[in-house]
């Protein structure tokens, strides 16, 4: 009798101290990621060159990326902003990508492989992003927002085409130093 009266406390307690460390069910609302911040790592891009290749973007660019989601113009997602052209030129002596990503509103015409450009110094690169897998990736930034991606592969600087002064200045920044490292060596 007193070994079933131990047992029931036993059991009694067991249960009380498992009661007491439930708690309430847990509700929210399922949201997509919020986005890539500042310092946190940047999603590699996947893509197929023109020539059929599979490749992606940490294989192809150089050290520093500025990587800018674009909504295509009335040429579709093969016209190239001038902005990013230029940029690329600016970029030319660096080590420094400059990545047009063209985010199409509907189904892009022309198909597989459209605007999949690299140059061969790998200072510029088109992309037709027709799935959103890339803006995806990225947390759906909005249109015309530029990425500055350093060394060590994390995000560095976030802006507006409109506004890239400040990413501009960072990644000349960035490019100099190494450089300059590569001349020290």
């Amino acid at each position: 009798m007193k070994r079933t009266m131990t047992t029931i406390g036993l059991f009694t307690l067991a249960v009380l101290f498992i009661a007491g460390c439930a708690s309430d069910p847990v509700s929210g609302t399922i949201r997509a990621p919020g986005g890539v911040g500042l310092g946190s790592a940047a999603p590699d891009i996947p893509f197929t060159t023109p020539e059929g290749k599979q490749t992606s973007l940490r294989k192809v660019n150089q050290k520093i990326t500025i990587l800018a989601f674009t909504t295509p113009g009335k040429e579709g997602c093969s016209e190239l902003k001038p902005e990013m052209v230029t940029l690329a030129k600016r970029f030319d002596a660096l080590p420094v990508t400059v990545v047009q990503v063209a985010v199409p509103t509907h189904k892009c015409p022309h198909g597989p492989g459209c605007m999949q450009v690299a140059h061969p110094k790998a200072d510029f690169i088109a992309l037709c992003d027709d799935d959103r897998i890339a803006w995806n990736a990225y947390g759906e930034p909005e249109p015309n927002t530029a990425f500055l991606i350093g060394e060590s592969g994390r995000v560095r600087s976030i802006a507006g085409l409109d506004n890239l002064s400040t990413l501009v200045k960072k990644a000349e920044k960035m490019g100099q130093e190494i450089v300059e490292r590569h001349q020290g060596t």
